[in-house]
């Protein structure tokens, strides 16, 4: 069973801050998860490829996704590139 063994706010550096609203979640094999108001939406696995989680775009969300990826990708994901990804389950 994977679990979470870190937790931690976002750190915003696109913008000034996401107020507690997106955690990262570093999880027991080696995988991290982007959990934006309480809903894991987007998951790195261990070789740096990001899985989608969730099937929605807010303008929030959306914010909380292109500095996830910004961060631990090095590139912000655009809405465009995440519609084209297919929703996994967890």
């Amino acid at each position: 069973m994977i679990k979470a063994i870190a937790s931690s706010e976002l750190d915003a550096t696109l913008q000034k801050s996401f107020y507690g609203k997106a955690r990262v979640e570093k999880m027991s094999d080696k995988s991290i998860r982007l959990v934006s108001y309480g809903t894991v939406v987007l998951s790195i696995d261990n070789e740096g490829k990001p899985h989608r989680h969730w099937s929605k775009w807010s303008s929030t969300t959306g914010k909380h996704i292109r500095e996830f990826t910004y961060k631990y990708l090095g590139y912000p994901l655009p809405k465009q590139e995440w519609d084209k990804m297919e929703v996994e389950t967890i």
